[in-house]
């Protein structure tokens, strides 16, 4: 049976349900490094005045709403929320009465293609793997989809490239709110976008050949990766030579020190399977 559209995060997440029955696979998401070489990330607050927001109803994430409620925030930070009658708001805080509205966490979006200067995405078409890409260079706050998405709920946003090739390139994770790309920033790289099947498999010059040849591709890549990664990781340690730096393995070597995951863009249950075992060494 052929299941339409299916991401590795609902096989996961799938699996998770049935955490009772013996796994197949033992899934290590690796231990983040103390000090981050690779990734970028943006400011922890942005200066902003003190607001307090009056609104009809507050939805907490873990707890039961709230009917009149107030939310106090100061330097893009929420610091206090609750009953009107309950919250002390600060003499130097702005009241903002929002009237019937409802206050309610923002969404994240972790798969989109919505912040670019143009119109198109970046062409992660040029060689079937492509480690060197990246979405970081293209994000721009005045992008009408952005906009619509912030209009819409979305505060949170991974910007990835497409899924022509087997290896996209690099993600970002970026806010859809902020004065600069900069400011709105959370961390570069969010991700590694992987596409497993589907359209990769649209023989577009000489991608897509087989399955079997995208996952030799794909393997290949990661390999050198991983033996970029422990050659730098020798040198700190002064068991080897300075290595040469390669542009185009600098954001895999990142990828193995567990700074930031890989998101696969996957559909039917054999090949989430087969990413599985693919990428779980």
């Amino acid at each position: 049976m052929r299941i339409p559209v299916c991401t590795l995060a609902l096989l996961l997440s799938t699996l998770g349900q049935n955490a009772s029955a013996q796994k197949s696979i033992d899934i290590h998401f690796g231990n983040k490094p103390k000090n981050f070489e690779v990734a970028i990330w943006g400011p922890e607050s942005v200066p902003s005045p003190g607001y307090a927001f009056k609104v009809s109803k507050i939805l907490p994430v873990e707890s039961a709403p709230i009917d009149s409620g107030v939310v106090l925030t100061r330097n893009s930070k929420i610091i206090a929320f609750g009953r009107q009658d309950e919250v002390e708001i600060p003499d130097d805080f702005e009241v903002i009465d929002m009237g019937d509205l409802w206050c309610v966490p923002g969404l994240v979006e972790l798969h989109c293609h919505i912040a670019s200067k143009g119109r198109r995405d970046i062409n992660d078409t040029v060689n079937p793997t492509n480690p060197e890409m990246r979405t970081v260079d293209l994000i721009t706050m005045d992008h009408e989809n952005f906009k619509y998405s912030l209009a819409g709920g979305v505060t949170t946003v991974q910007y990835i490239p497409g899924s022509g090739s087997n290896m996209g390139g690099f993600g970002t994770l970026s806010k859809t709110a902020g004065d600069s790309p900069e400011e709105a920033l959370i961390r570069f790289p969010g991700c590694l976008k992987i596409a497993q099947a589907g359209n990769p498999e649209r023989r577009s010059g000489d991608l897509g050949a087989t399955r079997m040849g995208m996952n030799t591709g794909l393997r290949m890549t990661l390999e050198d990766g991983q033996r970029y990664m422990q050659e730098w990781e020798d040198y700190k340690a002064g068991t080897g030579p300075k290595p040469k730096f390669h542009a185009e393995l600098e954001y895999l070597r990142g990828l193995f020190r567990h700074e930031y995951p890989v998101c696969v863009h996957t559909q039917i249950y054999q090949v989430a399977l087969e990413t599985l075992r693919e990428l779980r060494s």
